[in-house]
C-alpha cells in the first residue's frame, strides 16, 4: 500500500543590503535594515511515484516572469513539472520589491539569488522526506475585518473598517506527524491582509504571519509550518485604521495563535493518494475608457505637474500619469487590451485535503463560495497570491461599487483596464470544476 512521505525545509531570503520595498507607494526610500528574517519554506509531498511541492515565501507576490524562472529551475534540477509546484506568497508588504508593481523595481541580482535559494530549499526538503500521517482541523479567528466601507452620503467605497462586511474567519490547518508521533510541520491558511506594518515601516519583516508561525513552531518544537495567504483582498487586521508597526504585528500573530489553539484535529483516514490538476484560463479586460475622459485626466495630471514638479515624484501620481498616457496611446493605435492567460492549480491529498492556488488578490466571497461548493467533508485551502500574481479579482458586486480594489489597483499591476465584469465568477466556477475533478479522480 502506498504511503505519504513529506519533507520540509526553510532558507533565509532576507536581502543583505538596502533595497526598494514592496507594497506601498507612499514609503519614502529603500529599506533601513531587518527586523525579522524573511524565509522561503518548501514542503515536498510524495505518494508512490507522484510528487508535489508547496513553496511559501515572505514576499508580496511572485511576478509571472519570476514564477516561470523558479519553476524552470526546479524542473531542470529535480524533474518537477511546473504544474506540480504551487508557489505561494505570504503577501507581506515589508519585503523586497520583486517587480509586481509599477515603479517599485526589483533588484536583478536579488532575483537571481532568490531563484537559486528556491532550488536549494526544494533540494533540502526532498532529502528530508519521511513517512507521515495527515491531521486536519479548523478554527475561527476575529483578527480580520472587512476594509470596504460604503459612505452613506456619497456612495463612495472607503478603505475603512466595515464590521458588517464579508470575512472568511476560518483558520484552515494541516499537520504532519511522523512515525514517532512528532509533529514535523504543516500548513496554515488565513484570510487577513498582512498589513499590520504600514508604509512607515522600512525594515524587512514577515508582518503578522511570521509572528504567528513563531508561536506555532514553538508549540511544536522542531517543526516548520507554511503560511498560505487566503482570500483577503477586502480584509485587513482589525484596528489597523488607527495602529501599525511591528508591535501591532506581533499582537495579531499572538492572537491568531491563541485562536489556532482551539483547532479540533482529525486524522485523515482515506487511502494515501496525491493528485495534481492544473488549467490555463484566458481572462478578458474591460473596454478602455473613452479617449475624451482620458484627455481630461491627462490634462489634470499635467496641470498638477506644472504647478509643482514634485507632484511627479510621488509614485502614485507617476503611476496615474504613466497609465493615462499609455492608454491614450492605445486609443491612437486602435489597440485593445488582449486576454490574459492565468493558471489555476489544485493539489489533492487522500481524496479529502485540497489546496487550490489562484494567482489573484482574492476577495473573501471567493473563498466562502468555493468552500460552500465543496462541502465540509473536504478540507479546502483557498490560496491567493500563487504562481504569477496578476492583480485584484473583485466579485461583480464589489466591482460595480468601485473603490481602490476595483478602480485603481489594476493600474499599479500594469494593466490597461480592470478585468471584465463577471471574471471572478468565471474563475471561481472553473476552480470549483477543477477541485471536483481532482476529488473524483481519487474515487
Amino acid at each position: 500500500m502506498e504511503q505519504f512521505t513529506a519533507g520540509i525545509a526553510r532558507v533565509d531570503i532576507t536581502p543583505q543590503r538596502p533595497l526598494i520595498m514592496d507594497g506601498f507607494y507612499s514609503r519614502e526610500g529603500p529599506s533601513l535594515g531587518t527586523h525579522d528574517a524573511l524565509g522561503l519554506t518548501a514542503l515536498v509531498f510524495t505518494c508512490g511515484h507522484d510528487r508535489a511541492v508547496i513553496m511559501a515565501g515572505d514576499v508580496l507576490g511572485f511576478p509571472p516572469d519570476l514564477a516561470r524562472r523558479i519553476r524552470t529551475e526546479l524542473a531542470a534540477r529535480f524533474q518537477l513539472p511546473a504544474e506540480t509546484v504551487l508557489l505561494a506568497a505570504s503577501h507581506t508588504h515589508s519585503g523586497p520589491a520583486l517587480g509586481n508593481l509599477l515603479f517599485l523595481d526589483a533588484d536583478a541580482d536579488y532575483l537571481d539569488w532568490l531563484v537559486q535559494r528556491a532550488a536549494a530549499v526544494v533540494g533540502e526538503a526532498l532529502e528530508r522526506r519521511e513517512p507521515v500521517r495527515l491531521l486536519v482541523g479548523r478554527a475561527q479567528s476575529d483578527v480580520g475585518v472587512n476594509r470596504r466601507l460604503v459612505d452613506a452620503d456619497t456612495g463612495l467605497v472607503l478603505m475603512e473598517d466595515n464590521p458588517a462586511g464579508v470575512v472568511d474567519r476560518e483558520i484552515t490547518s494541516l499537520r504532519l506527524v511522523n512515525g514517532e508521533g512528532t509533529t514535523v510541520g504543516g500548513v496554515v491558511n488565513v484570510g487577513c491582509h498582512p498589513t499590520a506594518i504600514l508604509h512607515d515601516g522600512r525594515h524587512f519583516s514577515r508582518d503578522y504571519p511570521g509572528f504567528f508561525l513563531d508561536e506555532l513552531e514553538r508549540a511544536y518544537p522542531g517543526s516548520l509550518f507554511l503560511f498560505l495567504s487566503g482570500a483577503h483582498a477586502n480584509v485587513r487586521p482589525a484596528g489597523s485604521g488607527s495602529r501599525s508597526g511591528v508591535g501591532f504585528a506581533e499582537e495579531i500573530g499572538r492572537q491568531l495563535f491563541e485562536d489556532f489553539r482551539q483547532t479540533r484535529w482529525q486524522e485523515v483516514t482515506g487511502p494515501p493518494s496525491l493528485r495534481v490538476a492544473c488549467e490555463l484560463l484566458s481572462v478578458e479586460f474591460q473596454e478602455l475608457p473613452p479617449d475624451a475622459v482620458l484627455a481630461q485626466l491627462e490634462a489634470a495630471c499635467e496641470q498638477a505637474l506644472a504647478r509643482d514638479p514634485a507632484w511627479g515624484e510621488d509614485l502614485w501620481n507617476k503611476c496615474s500619469l504613466t497609465w493615462v498616457r499609455w492608454v491614450r496611446e492605445m486609443h491612437r493605435k486602435d489597440e485593445r487590451p488582449g486576454p490574459l492567460e492565468v493558471e489555476l492549480q489544485v493539489i489533492t491529498l487522500a481524496g479529502s485535503v485540497t489546496m487550490v492556488g489562484l494567482p489573484f488578490e482574492l476577495f473573501a466571497q471567493t473563498s466562502l463560495g468555493l468552500k460552500a461548493s465543496c462541502g465540509r467533508e473536504t478540507q479546502l485551502f483557498v490560496c491567493g497570491y500563487t504562481g504569477g500574481i496578476v492583480g485584484y479579482l473583485p466579485p461583480a458586486e464589489d466591482q460595480l461599487q468601485g473603490g481602490y480594489e476595483a478602480e485603481e489597483a489594476f493600474k499599479v499591476y500594469g494593466c490597461a483596464a480592470p478585468f471584465e465584469l463577471g471574471t471572478e465568477a468565471l474563475v471561481r466556477h472553473k476552480a470549483e470544476a477543477l477541485i471536483l475533478k481532482s476529488l473524483r479522480s481519487e474515487d
